[in-house]
């Protein structure tokens, strides 16, 4: 069970930095960071309860709100490099 979240972690890893970098070619970079924290958002509030009331605690809160606050920072800077010098 591991390797295939691992594996569907990758994937969806991937699959995000590969959108998020051709949406911001395209797109105001503030607009697409706005729309990708949105649909993490939408995804969390899918996949929390298929996971039970059980598996989500306040830690995993608290890591989750951390971690949305300080993503858009690092992708702002990865997805404005390219641009700056491509």
């Amino acid at each position: 069970m591991g390797i295939a979240l691992a594996a569907l972690s990758a994937i969806m890893f991937g699959t995000a930095d590969f959108a998020g970098g051709l949406a911001s070619r395209r797109n105001p970079l503030s607009s697409v960071l706005v729309f990708s924290q949105i649909a993490g958002v939408a995804l969390s509030l899918i996949a929390a309860p298929l996971l039970g009331s059980d598996a989500i605690g306040a830690a995993d809160i608290a890591w989750g709100a951390a971690a949305g606050i300080a993503g858009p920072d690092g992708a702002q800077i990865a997805m404005q490099h390219p641009r700056r010098y491509p």
